[in-house]
C-alpha cells in the first residue's frame, strides 16, 4: 500500500503531488527535496535507487502470478464441495485479491512505465475510491473467516447458527458497505487537474494535524495494524486451544474423522492468515516511522525508503500467492483444482465437506 507522485494513499504507491502531500513517496522530485546532496549519501542512494529498480521489475511477475492463481481460487471455492461457510469469505478474498491486482497492475504501468492510464477526468476519483476499498476489504475478510473458525473449534455448539453460507454471504456484504464507507471519502480528496491527480490543498492545511493526515493515520491503525494484530490475538489463542486438544481421544471412527477434517481446514486458514499477518504488519510500522523521519535531511531517509520499498514488495505477494498457499496445504483444495482442471477425473467424495 503506497502513494506517490500521481496518487497518494495511507499505504500504498498512489500519492500526492510531491508539493503537496506530507507522506513520503518515490517520485523523483521527492528524492530530490526530502534528501540532502552531499557524497556521503551516494552509497545509501545507490542502495535505494537498486531497490526501486528490484520493484519496478519484480512487480510485474507479482500480478502475473496473482491474477490467474486468485481466478482459480474463486472457481475452486466457488464448487459445490468448497462452497461453506468459510468458502464464502475465501471466495471473495480471492475476487478481491484480483481485483485489487489489476487496479495495481494499472497503477504500476502509469506510475513506473509511463502509460497514460489514469490521468483523466473522473478515473482520478474512481481510481482511488475503488483502490482502497479493495485494500480495506482485504483485512476484513481475513478477521472474518478467522473468527469463524475460532468460533467453529472454540463454540462448536454455536457454529451451526453463526457459520452458515447465508451468514457469511450476508457479513460479506456488510463489510463491503463498511469498505464503501470508508473510501468513499478519497473521491473528495483526490481530483484532477492539469493531466495530473491531486489531494485537494484545502485537506493538506496543518501539515501533521490536517484531514488528509489525520484520516489517513487512523485508518492505517484501524485497517492495518488493529485488524492484522486482532487476527494475530486470535489465532494464537486459537492454537493453544488446538494443540491442548490433541491426542484427545474421539469415541467413534466418524467422529474422528469430522474432526481431522476440521483440523487441516482449521491449518489452511491459519496459514493464510499468517501469512497476510506477516507481510501486512510490518508496512504499518514502515508507515509509521516514515512519520517520525519526516523531518529528517540526511542518509537516514535513503535507509527509510528502501526499507519500505523492499517491505512494500513482499507484502504484494499476499495478494498473490494464497491459491500456492491452499493448493500445499489443503488436500480438498487440491482434489478439486485437479477436477476443475481436469486433471483428475474421479468425483470427491463427501468427505470433502468441510465442517
Amino acid at each position: 500500500m503506497e502513494i506517490t507522485a500521481l496518487f497518494t494513499t495511507a499505504r500504498t504507491d498512489i500519492g500526492a503531488h510531491d508539493n503537496a502531500s506530507p507522506l513520503f513517496t518515490l517520485s523523483k522530485a521527492t528524492e530530490s527535496t526530502n534528501v540532502t546532496d552531499g557524497k556521503k549519501c551516494l552509497n545509501t542512494m545507490y542502495i535505494y535507487e537498486s531497490s526501486a529498480l528490484f520493484q519496478k521489475y519484480s512487480l510485474p511477475y507479482i500480478t502475473a502470478v496473482g491474477i490467474p492463481g486468485n481466478i482459480l481460487s474463486f472457481l475452486v471455492w466457488v464448487r459445490p464441495h468448497m462452497l461453506n461457510s468459510s468458502g464464502v469469505y475465501l471466495a471473495a478474498l480471492a475476487i478481491d485479491h484480483l481485483s485489487y491486482l489489476v487496479l495495481y497492475s494499472i497503477y504500476n504501468l502509469e506510475m513506473r512505465w509511463g502509460v497514460r492510464l489514469l490521468s483523466f477526468p473522473g478515473l482520478c476519483e474512481i481510481f482511488t475510491v475503488l483502490y482502497y476499498f479493495f485494500q480495506y476489504m482485504d483485512p476484513l475478510l481475513v478477521s472474518a473467516f478467522s473468527v469463524e473458525r475460532y468460533i467453529s473449534i472454540y463454540h462448536p455448539f454455536k457454529r451451526i447458527k453463526y457459520c452458515t453460507k447465508k451468514k457469511a454471504t450476508i457479513f460479506t456484504l456488510v463489510l463491503g458497505v463498511f469498505s464503501a464507507l470508508l473510501s468513499a471519502i478519497q473521491g473528495y480528496f483526490w481530483y484532477y487537474e492539469e493531466n495530473t491527480c491531486f489531494i485537494r490543498s484545502e485537506v493538506l492545511i496543518g501539515g501533521q494535524g490536517s484531514v488528509w493526515q489525520v484520516w489517513a493515520i487512523i485508518t492505517e491503525l484501524l485497517s492495518f495494524f488493529i485488524v492484522p494484530m486482532f487476527v494475530l490475538l486470535l489465532n494464537i489463542r486459537l492454537l493453544r486451544y488446538i494443540s491442548n486438544k490433541q491426542g484427545q481421544n474421539y469415541c467413534g471412527s466418524e467422529k474422528q474423522h469430522t474432526a481431522k477434517k476440521s483440523s487441516a481446514h482449521t491449518t489452511l486458514l491459519l496459514y493464510v492468515s499468517y501469512y497476510f499477518i506477516l507481510t501486512t504488519l510490518p508496512v504499518s510500522v514502515i508507515y509509521l516511522l516514515q512519520l517520525y523521519f519526516l523531518s529528517e535531511q540526511d542518509c537516514t531517509v535513503h535507509l527509510l525508503y528502501t526499507s519500505k520499498i523492499i517491505i512494500e514488495t513482499i507484502e504484494k505477494t499476499h495478494f498473490a500467492l494464497n491459491f500456492f498457499i491452499y493448493f500445499t496445504t489443503g488436500a480438498m483444495f487440491r482434489e478439486e483444482t485437479k477436477l476443475l482442471l481436469k486433471i483428475n477425473r474421479v468425483q470427491p467424495a463427501d468427505v470433502y465437506i468441510i465442517p
